[in-house]
């Protein structure tokens, strides 16, 4: 073979490698862009165990965790979602809260600190034939609406029951017993129902004669309208000697909120004297409880306040 051809014949075998090779090569990346690496687990895996848009709490949370039926990068639209919320319901018994606890300014600070953190409280053993101490408390909770039954009680020492709700709750009906031509109260118990956003609920209140527990709740009991979701709260003297465990007869069928052995009086008493009861209904709803004791001596009270939580679904 001629020298001239075989050389040929080598440049164009090497033309040929060199343009395999440059094809097989990856195409340079652009200035700006960013190379994507894969992933070994998608987002859409990463999805909560609540579905359908339902929603649930851990009952050790003051909150519940709601998620979405979508996957993250895709969220599900808000309606959707089921909208929860709590509303917190508490029961006070002030200890003869007049003009005397009226006049003292820290003191009814403090009271409007603590009552202004609930949706909806009672307050209890309110003594004052002005009715000026009720108002001049409410007047500091701006947040709060307010409203108070009938002076009541068998002797000169009448009390009256307040009530200091949210100014977005709807107090839709109230209803004082007081007077009863049956006289079968110390003090006659009220009836309120409130509207949470649709969610309502009806809640009956009293402060009872200690020397009289038992046949006062029965009375009580007889009264209630359990259709729907029902409480019943206060100050009811629901133990130790005024109510051994041995009498209990009455609300047997509801839940006992705060629970026996827990101390709900600021003295040296260990006494469950403040209770809540939650008929079927309302029971469902029951987030959480508890007493608050943070701050609270006798000056404020000899008693301490309760509280529940409930879920309110829309």
């Amino acid at each position: 073979m001629n020298l001239k051809w075989l050389i040929l014949a080598v440049l164009v075998l090497v033309l040929v490698l060199f343009i395999v090779i440059f094809a097989n090569q990856p195409a340079p990346l652009a200035k700006d862009s960013k190379q994507v690496l894969p992933q070994t687990l998608s987002k859409a895996n990463n999805t909560s165990n609540v579905s359908n848009g339902s929603s649930a709490f851990d009952e050790n949370k003051t909150r519940p965790s709601t998620s979405p039926a979508e996957p993250a990068e895709k969220p599900a639209p808000a309606t959707n979602i089921s909208k929860i919320r709590f509303a917190t319901v508490a029961n006070w018994n002030l200890q003869i809260f007049g003009t005397k606890k009226a006049a003292n300014a820290i003191l009814m600070d403090t009271y409007a600190r603590i009552l202004g953190q609930y949706d909806v409280v009672f307050v209890q053993e309110i003594r004052d034939d002005s009715g000026t101490a009720f108002r001049d408390l409410c007047a500091r909770i701006s947040t709060h609406r307010c409203e108070n039954s009938s002076r009541a009680g068998r002797t000169n020492s009448k009390e009256q029951i307040g009530i200091i709700y949210r100014k977005n709750i709807s107090l839709v009906e109230m209803h004082d017993f007081n007077p009863d031509a049956a006289d079968r109260w110390e003090r006659p118990p009220i009836e309120a129902v409130f509207d949470f956003d649709g969610y309502r609920l009806r809640v009956y209140n009293i402060h009872t004669d200690p020397d009289s527990v038992p046949a006062e709740l029965t009375a009580l009991e007889q009264v209630v309208n359990s259709s729907g979701n029902v409480a019943a709260l206060g100050d009811f003297n629901a133990d130790c000697s005024y109510y051994p465990r041995a009498n209990r007869t009455q609300f047997r069928n509801w839940t006992w909120v705060i629970p026996d052995g827990t101390d709900t009086t600021v003295r040296a008493t260990n006494c469950t004297y403040d209770r809540i009861f939650l008929n079927a209904d309302a029971a469902r709803e029951l987030a959480g409880y508890g007493v608050y004791r943070t701050g609270i001596n006798t000056t404020l009270s000899d008693h301490y306040l309760v509280w529940m939580n409930l879920s309110i679904r829309n």
